[in-house]
């Protein structure tokens, strides 16, 4: 269906005035989901490739510049860093915004996803005093990036136990909530169900655990 998704973003694939209508907004929606279909196409054509950087640069609205990275992001190329240094670059000082930007590289398909998680962790703008900060890194990679945090060799598991150690003096109630993807362990498979319990029994032994934290853990084992 590449033609069709083709012809349907460019239809729609105007760089007009901003409209919030839902006429406008329908319309956007429709041409960043083919945008979506055609930057999965593997291998990738160049033009496609072309399509989506000519929308992050033109675009009018952080729904379409959001959009071009969110596919982007799940690139194994020089454009990649060249644009989330880009996006850095110009939106470093809108916290909102930023959220996005730690989101969607959070959410990466790539294999090294979690190593660039982990930089990111280090990044001046990230904070685990800042809970939304924490929710838009930490927490996608463990509940939206399911490929990566689910790796067979549990290393998203260990991840987030680390994490929510981290955050158990300085605000339990999000290190409690980020343990969600832990807690579904039944759902998995055996050897992922053991690297789940695994981090379950380490937080149940950590000391001066938080009771937020210790409720679900024990609930949950």
């Amino acid at each position: 269906h590449q033609g069709d998704f083709f012809q349907l973003y460019n239809a729609y694939n105007t760089y007009g005035a901003y409209q919030i209508t839902s006429e406008a907004m329908g319309k956007r929606s429709l041409k960043n989901t083919c945008l979506s279909y055609l930057m999965s196409l593997d291998p990738l054509p160049a033009d496609i490739l072309e399509l989506c950087v000519n929308q992050y640069r033109k675009a009018t609205n952080m729904t379409d510049t959001i959009a071009a990275l969110g596919c982007i992001t799940h690139l194994e190329d020089p454009v990649r860093s060249e644009h989330f240094d880009d996006f850095y670059r110009k939106w470093k000082h809108e916290s909102l915004v930023m959220d996005k930007w730690f989101t969607l590289q959070a959410i990466s398909n790539l294999r090294n996803s979690l190593n660039n998680v982990l930089y990111l962790v280090d990044d001046e703008l990230f904070s685990t005093n800042k809970p939304n900060r924490v929710r838009a890194l930490v927490g996608a990679f463990c509940s939206s990036n399911h490929v990566r945090f689910h790796d067979v060799g549990g290393e998203g598991y260990s991840f987030l136990g680390d994490m929510v150690i981290r955050l158990n003096t300085t605000n339990p109630q999000i290190a409690a909530r980020l343990l969600t993807p832990l807690i579904n362990w039944k759902r998995y498979d055996k050897t992922r169900q053991s690297l789940m319990k695994r981090q379950l029994d380490r937080l149940a032994g950590e000391k001066g655990v938080s009771r937020d934290v210790f409720e679900i853990v024990n609930k949950s084992r």
